[in-house]
């Protein structure tokens, strides 16, 4: 290291001016936020981040008030993997105002073409090549980690260290990030546990315990990870996406909790060994819908 750390006694310290941290989405992401959005794939994960990303260039609130947006930001959006086109109707659906369009600046690789140049986050390369952009932004939203930190090996967490240390450097300058990964096997996030060390909230979205696929993008939102905040504020609660003449609407529920009780006694009982046919008949449902469980949270 070429440069001189900074350290200072307690007086210096105490009397520092820090930035002061206020709520881009309340109660749960901050300016100088960490955050990582993960669920299997198919889910929604990039439509619920799309959303995120709309919602904080109006400054308008999401989810019946859940999330409550009061300023606008200017978001940076590096999706690595979307075609062009799917992701520009996507933004259509959310019907942005022209007048906010100005707040966001959108990487997609089909814009790379005839080069194919695609920022590659854990290498210095990578970085320095959204340097300017990250800089004009407020948030950074990387939409996902397993297209846009190539070099990180799922489980191995020293890899982890350039992509945390680019993080954290953003992180001093007053910007916020959002990670969006992918749900391993286990359910949980993909690769080492490492990654969550840092992070401030950690988001998994979840298919409900009887969900269908003709319901589309139907899921729960859990807070796994909520640094300064509990009670009814980290409540999980179900969000569904319908499509009206184009546009998008989020329709918010209470997760049904029998249905959720059903589901654990469900699984519970696929795991001790038990037949999907005599686990119906224990439970009381069908055939179908235990198969149904048994998909959805494997």
């Amino acid at each position: 290291m070429s440069e001189k750390l900074t350290i200072v006694n307690g007086n210096d310290f105490l009397n520092n001016r820090f930035m002061k941290r206020e709520f881009i989405i309340e109660p749960f992401f901050m300016t100088q936020g960490l955050m990582m959005i993960y669920a299997q794939r198919g889910i929604g994960k990039t439509y619920f981040a799309m959303t995120l990303a709309a919602a904080m260039i109006q400054g308008i609130s999401l989810f019946d008030n859940r999330f409550k947006i009061s300023r606008k930001q200017k978001v940076l959006y590096i999706d690595g993997e979307m075609s062009g086109h799917d992701m520009q109707e996507r933004f259509k659906s959310l019907s942005i105002p022209k007048e906010n369009l100005d707040n966001i600046r959108i990487f997609n690789p089909d814009l790379q073409a005839p080069l194919g140049v695609s920022p590659n986050l854990a290498s210095t390369e990578g970085q320095e090549l959204i340097n300017e952009d990250g800089q004009w932004a407020d948030v950074i939203i990387v939409d996902n980690l397993s297209t846009l930190a190539r070099d990180v090996s799922e489980n191995q967490s020293n890899s982890w260290d350039i992509v945390q240390s680019w993080a954290l450097k953003l992180r001093s300058q007053g910007k916020s990030i959002i990670f969006i990964h992918h749900a391993g096997k286990n359910n949980t996030q993909r690769g080492t546990s490492r990654r969550e060390d840092v992070l401030d909230t950690v988001i998994k979205l979840r298919r409900p315990a009887e969900y269908n696929s003709k319901e589309g993008a139907r899921f729960e939102i859990h807070f796994e990870k909520s640094r300064g905040f509990v009670g009814e504020d980290a409540e999980s609660f179900e969000v569904k996406l319908e499509l009206n003449n184009g546009k998008t609407i989020w329709i918010c529920d209470k997760i049904n909790s029998q249905e959720s009780r059903r589901a654990e006694e469900i699984m519970q009982l696929y795991e001790d060994g038990i037949s999907q046919r005599k686990i119906a008949e224990i439970v009381g449902t069908s055939l179908s819908k235990v198969n149904r469980v048994i998909q959805n949270n494997k």
